[in-house]
């Protein structure tokens, strides 16, 4: 259904209740519309380069350190384990790209690239050699380089959503560097290919001169760890916050929805058997009771569109109704909602249901909440 909707609905939402009845599954979009369906992907590909930069922007010198590891360092099994994982890793790219991407669908990356960045800086804690200590400085600078680029050559928009993982980095960053500087300063440098790691010197001198290895490793991952949840929640934080608390997010779909769902459990003690039509689900959710989507098509009146009027059956079946009717069961929601974003994206033809006198509601129903231009909630008779 998503794969048809990017490819052959180009985002139209007719897609999902007329369009798509022609089509018996995936095979058909793929063998009827090869080229579409190609281009639909390399597309994607490209969107899913610039979401997985923005979210794993934390752990990029970490990964470039495990690239330059896997080349120079590890040896034969190490390098079929990291192969098979990044393959698998690639697999399931593959399949995301095939209809459309947004920022959720990369929550597994972020997981995957912690504790694979974690266990690389693990390993780099403990480097003895001076070339690794010079690379993983080289691709810190390479970072900060590529960010700069973006903010003098890209829109705006995307500099906003990475300038706070930036800042946050930056600071881990900073922090780390002068631990470096500090470690010069103290001549660990000129001891770098004795027995001991470099890193652990540095962390000797500035805090203790009897700490051992393992309080030192502990330290330095329990650090990263720290900032990459700072750095990978805050905008995860930020964003479902706004989703739960405030009802402009979707655009306006979620319109005064706890007022609505509090006068409906109040009105209707059955309520969690009832289905409440909306474009958002939201509402039913909220309100604990049984979801129909508003069907999308050009309706004349809203009697047509509470019954699922004109759309077949073989739409109905895998249409947004919780929980599913039953087969020659005639579909009718008991509660309509209609939002301003639902009238003015969708459904012009009844723009005059704000209206106080309007004849676009059957009398036999009955308006239990209206905010003009923002919601409307009808019970259907």
């Amino acid at each position: 259904l998503n794969v048809g909707y990017a490819v052959l609905g180009k985002h139209d939402y007719r897609w999902w209740w007329s369009t798509r009845s022609r089509l018996s599954g995936y095979f058909d979009i793929l063998l009827q519309h090869p080229k579409e369906y190609i281009l639909n992907i390399l597309k994607n590909a490209l969107s899913s380069l610039s979401y997985l930069y923005t979210l794993l922007f934390p752990w990029l010198p970490a990964l470039l350190y495990l690239f330059y590891l896997y080349i120079r360092h590890y040896n034969a099994r190490e390098k079929v384990k990291i192969a098979v994982v990044f393959a698998a890793l690639a697999f399931y790219n593959l399949i995301l790209i095939q209809a459309f991407v947004f920022t959720e669908l990369f929550l597994l990356h972020v997981v995957f690239m912690t504790v694979l960045g974690v266990n690389t800086l693990m390993e780099f804690s403990t480097c003895q050699r001076k070339k690794d200590v010079l690379f993983f400085i080289l691709a810190i600078i390479f970072v900060f380089f590529v960010f700069f680029f973006l903010k003098v050559f890209l829109n705006k928009d995307l500099v906003k959503l990475i300038l706070p993982i930036f800042t946050i980095y930056l600071i881990g960053t900073f922090i780390g560097l002068m631990i470096l500087v500090v470690g010069v300063l103290t001549n660990a440098w000129n001891h770098l290919d004795t027995d001991d790691t470099f890193f652990l010197r540095v962390y000797m001198r500035i805090f203790s001169k009897n700490a051992h290895k393992k309080q030192f490793t502990t330290l330095f991952v329990f650090v990263f760890l720290l900032f990459s949840i700072l750095t990978l929640s805050s905008q995860s934080y930020v964003k479902m916050s706004d989703y739960l608390a405030s009802e402009k997010y979707d655009n306006g779909q979620l319109a005064d929805v706890d007022i609505i769902c509090a006068l409906l459990k109040k009105y209707d003690p059955e309520l969690s058997h009832k289905y409440i039509m909306s474009s958002h689900p939201g509402y039913a959710y909220h309100c604990n009771s049984y979801f129909i989507h508003i069907p999308v098509i050009n309706y004349s009146s809203l009697e047509d569109m509470v019954v699922y009027k004109n759309i077949s059956s073989k739409i109905i079946e895998d249409s947004p109704i919780y929980p599913p009717p039953e087969k020659n069961t005639q579909l009718k929601a008991d509660y309509l909602i209609l939002t301003q974003v639902d009238i003015a994206t969708y459904f012009p033809q009844f723009s005059q249901i704000w209206e106080e006198n309007t004849t676009l509601i059957p009398s036999t129903w009955n308006v239990l909440y209206k905010n003009p231009y923002h919601v409307i909630l009808i019970e259907v008779r």
